[in-house]
């Protein structure tokens, strides 16, 4: 599979996988990228978007990288909309960090690894993709900090 080097998306290309994840994931009846509507865009500051969050109706929303370098898919909610003028501290805070991120790998041409194109196919193909979450045994284990009787 060939590594992706940093490239901006254009938004039509992120609202269509957009609409392919909340299709699979959040199942959402339509796969129609109309159904989308931009909400909310982040970009550096020469102008590259970062990340675009999109309403998914009134079904919730769902935040998409602008960078094929990163994960597709940098949150989403099942519930209510995405409110541009109501950001919450803590999420202004990860949108920043996501910033920070994409530019950072800009600006050194950093490659996506090949789980993170692995996920764009999966994305792209079917909406779907890999989930980053982890369980708080495997968290235990690996920092070594769980009581032996729980591993």
């Amino acid at each position: 599979m060939p590594m992706l080097f940093a490239n901006p998306l254009e938004m039509e290309k992120v609202r269509l996988l957009g609409a392919k994840f909340a299709h699979h994931s959040m199942r959402f009846v339509s796969r129609q990228a109309e159904d989308l509507h931009l909400a909310y865009s982040i970009a550096t500051c020469d102008g590259s978007p970062c990340l675009y969050v999109f309403n998914v109706s009134d079904k919730g929303f769902v935040v998409v990288s602008g960078e094929d370098c990163v994960k597709p898919i940098l949150g989403y909610s099942t519930e209510g909309t995405f409110d541009a003028l109501n950001i919450a501290d803590g999420l202004g805070f990860m949108f920043e960090t996501y910033r920070y991120e994409i530019r950072h790998i800009r600006e050194h041409n950093i490659e996506a690894t090949a789980d993170i194109v692995g996920e764009w196919s999966r994305l792209a193909s079917d909406g779907s993709i890999r989930s980053a979450r982890r369980s708080g045994r495997t968290s235990f284990a690996r920092n070594g900090l769980a009581p032996k009787q729980l591993l």
